[in-house]
């Protein structure tokens, strides 16, 4: 079973938001680099290889996908290519021959796994609102004002 209620905040926005106590902030939370390989799985073919090389340099730049998240975004782009192959087979055959060969139960599932992988990477509207990447800064001003920023948002 998984954790209940709402995903715990990070550490970053904690420290922002001017905790200090011990038992709420873990200082010992691991930054997991950008994934330093941008090569396609050697196994990922058609639609997972176009939408990985697509998608994966857009994730990177935002500061959404670290070498931890290689995982999701590969499993992510494996079912869109089974996804593609899925419903290329049932165009074929017809509705009726997919629904009885079961093509199209495997497209309802592989579609629910999908809408779980995007929420999860932060590819729908909703779900970017709850993703706190780290940008990198563009400028030197830009750098400036992130090492100097205040410690405490809010009404002080």
């Amino acid at each position: 079973m998984g954790r209940r209620g709402p995903a715990p905040r990070p550490t970053a926005l904690k420290l922002l938001g001017g905790e200090t106590r011990r038992s709420r902030v873990n200082y010992a939370e691991p930054e997991l680099p950008a994934p330093g390989v941008m090569d396609p799985p050697a196994g990922l073919t058609g639609a997972g290889r176009a939408e990985w090389l697509r998608l994966l340099p857009v994730l990177i730049d935002a500061g959404v996908v670290t070498d931890g998240d290689l995982g999701h975004f590969g499993d992510y782009c494996k079912a869109m290519s089974d996804l593609h192959r899925f419903e290329t087979k049932a165009a074929k055959v017809g509705i009726e021959k997919a629904i009885a060969k079961g093509f199209a139960n495997q497209i309802l599932k592989l579609r629910t796994q999908l809408v779980s992988l995007r929420a999860h990477l932060g590819l729908t509207p909703s779900s970017r609102t709850g993703v706190h990447a780290k940008r990198k800064p563009t400028s030197n001003l830009a750098k400036f004002l992130e090492r100097t920023s205040p410690r405490k948002i809010g009404n002080g």
